[in-house]
């Protein structure tokens, strides 16, 4: 066995990027020089426009983001019909990727995130039996989620933090939907093969099922329960 074998990884300098920086001593995460605190401030739209600036084209950076993403939202209801199709019925997550693998080879960044915010809610609702709401492109992405999932406006302290969890989640290193897109597109697959490769990781407990364990945490703490730092089915502690 070669002296130089990693297992995993480990150790293992896989990618350079400047899009953002985690310290786990302080700790504090950076997207392109932005501390995370300071970017929820910004809002959702604004840290997309961060993140994609220099790499995304023409239309998809500053103010314009916010009209872009609302235009892809409104191109992608068009479409709900056929996105759907062989989705309704299925667990959430097996859905979302059933409904990626339906998306144009051509789809860019855009039309992406427009139609995963749109397809969203029309899966939870199709799953109550309730037909689809149309986007509006004039609200934000956490705000349009809401109104298209529940049939109405949302209160701004739900919108605003569905819109914190976003900026949250967006950029935190080389994870492992972020190490499995840049496979997919190191091969010159298109970005939207790259994109459900790294949906298919979030499929699997080990990545994508940490926010379960989270929310069942959370919500028995608001019912009144006393376990604390329960996950994944440990023991737990008073």
């Amino acid at each position: 066995m070669s002296s130089g074998f990693a297992r995993g990884l480990e150790g293992v300098i896989a990618a350079e990027t400047v899009l953002g920086w985690t310290d786990s001593a302080v700790p504090m995460i950076w997207v392109r020089g932005i501390a995370l605190p300071e970017l929820v401030t910004r809002g959702f739209e604004a840290a997309v426009a961060l993140l994609w600036d220099g790499f995304a084209g023409d239309g998809l950076t500053g103010p314009s983001i916010a009209t872009s993403l609302g235009a892809a939202r409104v191109a992608a209801f068009e479409d709900i019909d056929r996105l759907l199709t062989d989705a309704v019925g299925q667990a959430p997550s097996d859905a979302l990727r059933i409904g990626l693998a339906r998306l144009d080879a051509t789809a860019g960044p855009a039309q992406i995130v427009g139609s995963v915010t749109v397809l969203v809610p029309a899966l939870l609702r199709a799953g109550r039996g309730a037909p689809p709401v149309a986007p509006d492109p004039e609200l934000s992405t956490a705000e349009d989620m809401l109104r298209m999932l529940h049939g109405s406006m949302p209160g701004a302290a739900s919108a605003a933090a569905l819109d914190t969890y976003f900026t949250a989640m967006m950029e935190t290193g080389l994870n492992t939907s972020s190490f499995a897109c840049r496979v997919v597109a190191s091969t010159r697959a298109t970005l939207a093969s790259a994109v459900l490769g790294a949906w298919c990781t979030f499929t699997g407990p080990l990545h994508g099922g940490a926010p379960g364990p989270t929310l069942d945490l959370l919500d028995e703490a608001a019912a009144g329960g006393s376990r604390r730092g329960c996950l994944g089915g440990r023991t737990c502690r008073s």
